[in-house]
């Protein structure tokens, strides 16, 4: 017995219809996802609802495009080498796309099917690795969606396969010596694809070639010597060709380092004569020239010439024939190959007679293998007459034994008196020293100085200088050597290789080292000092008095490196004795190779009118030693008032800026920008974003980009007055605070920082500050970091420097450290530079906690979680949504809730993005809060649809009472209306309507059970009434009668 039926239609229409049977049609639908279910109830008060279905209605075709490669920006690789395929896809309800690859014959060579699509427009990435033969590929997406729609895109020529190297002769420069440093780089080169063509000089950086045409080599780097020239042609796939030539540069005369001094030789004797010669490309010849007033000569290559060392001249007569005594003047002079450069010595004198010649013979210290600190040491001079006569007078000499940085001596005794008799010709004296403390770790030295007094008027240095003093070193510490770094130039975050020896200072070497014994400090050469990085370095061996430890340079952070030079030092420290020995520190170098990108923009002008315009150029600069290519830059303003007529630029081709530090506009990448002065104000102007990628494929981003600040007035409005330009009000806030006195005073400032630091969780990254003596007096800098941020933790190098003099700068670094427990978000750091508790200056620094990809996943679980919850809840409130409660409180506020939820995901989804996580992560805790509330709020509509329908079931219960009265009285007119004779039957029939009544009574109460009796119950009764007459029929009234009194029964029940 159905009474209503309800189509509700997408959570915003219904339908009532009636009957047992209906078709429902709906035409003209919009492509979506539609909801749908049906309400029934019948007669008696029962009803029933559908589950909830889903019709999706799909008329569109989806759209797919390939971002990269095309064919206007191919992809060219090498057989086996791998390239990503970037598309795009829109389509609501997607089935699957497949990837084709097909080569010039038309045959396909590679596919793939992706059916794990979601819906939207989405942006793909697929790393396809070819193993394909040489030639061009074109590249096939199909894409279909869940009703058969499809699309279909292709880039033709997308993909070359390239696996030829190109050819490369090289004309200049030759294998020979060039006695010039003005060398020519001359070559040819053949192949389809070059791109870049490169040079390295003697194992250095590589440097891009402009234009693969010929230059002149830099002749700064071309020094005296051998040079070794690679060069190198790569074409677009990566295919690379060298050669290499090995040339010499000579123009330059030898260098002759004279050994022998002014010097005094009895008659008669062997001369000899000692000398250094040293050339880059080798010694010709050298000759010994010697003369006095009456005679000269000259000998020629006494003795096998070595080069840069010890050669000497042996001469055994002088002026013979007549006497050797006298004065003679001597010099050497030598030439080098291939061009025979000359060099001729200063002029040097030979005294031959009887002369005494006081000399500091040696010094030595008794210690075995090195001293250390806290040792007692023996020091032994020994004094020589070297000349020909004896000492006649009491010589005096002064010794000294001191640290390096300290003029105090360590021995209380300095003078020692050698009496004359002791220093006989050619004899020598020992003087020693005893139980001499070395208090301190150091470099020690030992000054002695002979005939301290000069007594000895007539010996060699009286007449031609003074050498009677010598000076020896000896130190308390280990000293360390780095042999060989095994490359010089690296990739960020790659390791070194690095041989190094360890000895004692009496040049013993030092075994059975390990790890904990050696400490290294790196220091970038471009900004900051030393810092200690132990734990990147490793112990990998011990072979033949050479130590190999492996050192993991640092790495690219917050896609940054730390490119170009790099000095490093090596410390050790051995425990092998009682007492500690510090190794000194053997500094060396390395390179980083990496870019360094820089954005700016020219022709910006610092005052526009309202409706004039300005063309900008945008300038990039690498300053690194790597080239970046794919460079994409960002331009932005921060109103409305000034409009860029571009403000991204995109170079996707294999584009290579090269390493110079010139600045440089590029054909294509925002060359040409028109900035439009809307509205009055002022407003800034910047580089938004710059990156670009390595020769490795890496990211880089621009470490300097430029913003301007542009203000823009009226067209009748002039700025007027002085302005005053940042420069100079610094210069203006420093003067004033000058004292005007001649008083001291301390101060101290901060003068460089960066203002805001972003590291990522579970990393760190590092950054410099400058602290200047801004005061007149000499202070103690120390730098500290003040900052209550969870999971956040500092490094500051060094802690503190003294001795900082007025007007002296000092580079502090300090890096910031992101733990695991690190929150993200927006954090306020303070940097505190302070000479004391009262002197200091403090700067405010934003420090950006970024999330680690773990932390990423967490979020976009979250926000799934949520979404997951939140279309339940929606569901739920779709079905308890009735008519009767629009207008209700308690619907009206659900219903609110239910809109900010859906703008809140749709926020949260725009920022996620965007990488924006921050920003996703505080409305997070916000969804969270509203999702809540939302099911609290759906709880408290089911409570007032109860109250709603409870108060419908009491209307009802009304109407059944109602209901029951009027068949009470309807029975009791029956009663009435029959003949009073036949009680037996006039009791069957009171029998009967109390058994009608009865069951009416007890009939459930949800139930409408009246409606259920139908015509044919009534003429069933009544015939059963009218067949208690059968015995006397006669006496009966018109049959008519009987039915009119069941069609009376009848109307009250229709009109009910």
């Amino acid at each position: 017995h159905p009474d209503t039926l309800i189509l509700y239609w997408n959570g915003n229409e219904s339908y009532s219809y009636s009957g047992l049977f209906t078709n429902i049609t709906k035409s003209n639908l919009n492509d979506g996802t539609y909801i749908y279910y049906v309400f029934v109830n019948d007669t008696a008060g029962n009803f029933n609802t559908t589950e909830a279905r889903n019709i999706t209605v799909d008329t569109t075709s989806p759209t797919i495009s390939i971002n990269s490669p095309t064919t206007s920006s191919p992809a060219y690789r090498k057989t086996g080498a791998n390239f990503t395929l970037t598309y795009t896809y829109s389509e609501a309800n997607p089935l699957n796309l497949t990837i084709y690859i097909i080569n010039s014959s038309g045959a396909i060579v590679f596919n793939e099917t992706n059916a794990s699509l979601v819906s939207g427009t989405q942006t793909l990435y697929k790393n396809i690795t070819i193993n394909l033969s040489d030639g061009n590929y074109t590249i096939n997406i199909s894409i279909y969606d869940a009703v058969g729609h499809s699309n279909v895109k292709s880039e033709v020529n997308a993909l070359i396969v390239d696996s030829i190297a190109p050819t490369l002769h090289l004309f200049s420069p030759l294998n020979k010596t060039y006695n010039t440093t003005t060398v020519w780089l001359n070559f040819t080169f053949a192949d389809t694809y070059t791109t870049t063509c490169k040079y390295s000089l003697d194992n250095n950086a590589n440097i891009t070639i402009p234009s693969c045409s010929n230059i002149t080599l830099p002749s700064e780097n071309l020094t005296e010597g051998q040079h070794v020239l690679n060069v190198y042609v790569s074409d677009l796939a990566g295919n690379i060709n060298t050669t290499t030539v090995t040339f010499s540069i000579d123009t330059q005369a030898p260098n002759i380092v004279l050994l022998t001094g002014d010097k005094a030789w009895s008659a008669s004797s062997t001369f000899t004569f000692y000398y250094n010669v040293s050339d880059a490309n080798g010694i010709k010849n050298c000759s010994l020239f010697i003369s006095n007033s009456t005679w000269n000569n000259t000998y020629w290559n006494a003795t096998p010439l070595l080069n840069n060392k010890i050669n000497n001249f042996t001469v055994t007569v002088l002026n013979s024939g007549i006497s050797e005594n006298g004065t003679y003047e001597w010099y050497i002079t030598c030439y080098d190959t291939p061009y025979s450069h000359k060099t001729t010595t200063s002029l040097r004198t030979l005294y031959v007679g009887n002369r005494s010649d006081i000399m500091v013979e040696g010094i030595e210290w008794t210690s075995s293998p090195s001293p250390y600190k806290g040792q007692n040491i023996s020091v032994n001079v020994t004094i020589n007459n070297s000349g020909t006569k004896n000492v006649v007078n009491d010589s005096v000499v002064y010794i000294c034994v001191s640290l390096k940085s300290s003029s105090t001596c360590i021995n209380n005794q300095k003078i020692f008196v050698i009496g004359k008799g002791n220093l006989t010709a050619g004899g020598s004296y020992k003087i020693s020293l005893y139980n001499l403390t070395l208090a301190n770790d150091g470099d020690y030295k030992i000054y002695a100085r002979a005939d301290y007094y000069n007594n000895e008027t007539m010996e060699r240095s009286d007449l031609s200088g003074d050498n009677n003093d010598m000076t020896a070193y000896f130190s308390t510490y280990l000293n360390v050597t780095v042999l060989v770094i095994s490359n010089n130039s690296v990739l960020p975050g790659t390791n070194l290789s690095i041989n190094l020896s360890v000895k004692y200072n009496n040049g013993t070497y030092v075994s059975g080292l390990q790890k904990a014994n050696f400490s290294i400090w790196d220091k970038w050469n471009v900004i900051g000092g030393y810092r200690l990085r132990n734990s990147y370095l490793y112990f990998v061996s011990e072979t033949n008095n050479v130590y190999t430890l492996s050192y993991t340079v640092p790495p690219v952070s917050s896609y940054l490196a730390e490119y170009g030079k790099h000095s490093i030092i090596i410390g050790i420290s051995s425990n092998k004795d009682t007492h500690t020995r510090h190794g000194n520190s053997s500094v060396s170098s390395y390179s980083i190779k990496a870019p360094e990108l820089s954005a700016r923009l020219s022709s910006v002008v610092s005052q526009m009118t309202v409706g004039s315009t300005d063309t900008i150029t945008l300038e990039l600069k690498n300053n690194g030693t790597d080239t970046i290519y794919n460079v994409t830059v960002t331009l932005a303003t921060n109103g409305t008032g000034l409009k860029l007529s571009k403000t991204s630029c995109k170079l996707d081709v294999e584009w290579s800026l090269g390493n110079t530090s010139l600045w440089k506009s590029v054909s294509g990448l925002c060359d040409s920008v028109t900035v439009t002065a809307n509205a009055t104000g002022v407003y800034k102007l910047y580089v938004s974003s710059a990156y670009g990628n390595s020769s490795t494929g890496q990211r880089y981003n621009a470490r300097y980009k430029a913003s301007y600040i542009v203000r823009v007035v009226a067209a009748n409005q002039t700025t007027g007055g002085q302005q005053t330009t940042v420069q100079q009000q610094q210069q203006q806030q420093e003067t004033e605070q000058q004292t005007t006195t001649t008083n001291k005073y301390y101060k101290i400032e901060i003068i460089e920082y960066n203002s805001t630091i972003s590291v990522v969780q579970e990393s760190s990254v590092s950054t410099n500050v400058k602290v200047k003596n801004a005061g007149n007096y000499t202070i103690n800098a120390n730098l500290t970091i003040l900052s209550g941020v969870k999971g956040i933790s500092y490094e500051v190098q060094p802690l503190s420097v003294l001795d900082l003099n007025p007007g002296n700068v000092y580079i502090f670094q300090y890096k910031v450290v992101a733990s695991n427990e690190s929150e993200i978000g927006n954090y306020t750091i303070k940097l505190k530079a302070m000479h004391n508790a009262t002197i200091y200056d403090e700067k405010t620094v934003k420090l950006v906690v970024l999330p680690s990809n773990k932390t990423k996943a967490k979020i976009n679980s979250t926000i799934a979680k949520y979404r997951k919850l939140f279309e339940e809840l929606e569901a739920k409130f779709k079905n308890i949504s009735i008519k009767e409660l629009e207008n209700e409180g308690s619907y009206k506020r659900a219903n609110l809730t239910y809109y900010k939820i859906k703008d809140l995901l749709d926020r949260i989804d725009k920022l996620i993005s965007e990488d924006k996580y921050i920003e996703a992560n505080k409305l997070l805790s916000e969804l969270g809060t509203s999702i809540k509330t939302f099911e609290k709020q759906i709880n408290d509509v089911k409570i007032k649809r109860m109250e709603i329908e409870k108060k419908k079931a009491a209307e009802f219960y009304e109407f059944i009472a109602i209901l029951v009265i009027v068949i009470a009285i309807i029975a009791f007119i029956i009663y009435l209306l029959l003949p009073p004779k036949k009680e037996a039957v006039k009791e069957s029939a009171i029998m009967r309507i109390k058994s009608y009544l009865e069951s009416a009574k007890k009939a459930p109460k949800l139930k409408r059970k009246a409606h259920e009796y139908k015509e044919h119950s009534y003429m069933e009764g009544y015939k059963k009434i009218v067949s208690a007459y059968r015995y006397k029929p006669k006496k009966r009234k018109a049959k008519g009668a009987g039915i009119g009194i069941v069609e009376k029964i009848k109307n009250l029940f229709k009109k009910k």
